[in-house]
């Protein structure tokens, strides 16, 4: 099913608009329980990832499917950068058809080759009474795995 899944960057403002959009569709339950969407600030965010980070996006017979945002932060402990992800969002009917194992692995290539750790805040949802708990996850690149100085999370 995925066989013919594109993975992509976004890199204009165009493609920053269909991400918020999507965005907005596909996680506006999750993001209503925090506070209401400030628009403009949003779509700015997402420019901002799209410019000067990176979003990768899933394609579908051209139409977005999935994506996922990836930034740069550095640890509130010390001075060691780390990537990790702004937003993911997949269309339902993909999400449990290895989309998701897609775009982590386009990560984890980003990660290999800027030799940053990928922490991964997957979500577990408890369907009983709708919460989510964070649920991090981390890739460490071969070329960080035996340096001690790098650090861990």
């Amino acid at each position: 099913m995925l066989s013919d899944v594109v993975i992509e960057y976004a890199t204009t403002f165009e493609q920053s608009i269909i991400i918020h959009r999507f965005l907005l569709v596909e996680l506006a339950a999750e993001i209503e329980k925090r506070c209401p969407v400030n628009a403009e600030k949003s779509l700015n965010e997402v420019w901002r990832v799209c410019k000067d980070e990176v979003a990768i996006i899933a394609l579908k017979n051209g139409c977005l499917i999935g994506t996922m945002g990836i930034i740069r932060p550095t640890w509130w402990f010390g001075d060691a950068d780390f990537l990790t992800d702004r937003w993911e969002a997949i269309l339902p009917e993909f999400r449990h058809e290895g989309l998701q194992e897609l775009l982590i692995d386009e990560v984890k290539k980003i990660a290999d080759v800027v030799g940053l750790k990928f922490v991964h805040q997957g979500k577990i949802r408890d369907m009983k009474n709708g919460t989510s708990l964070l649920f991090p996850r981390m890739y460490t690149p071969a070329v960080l795995q035996n340096t001690p100085t790098q650090g861990s999370a």
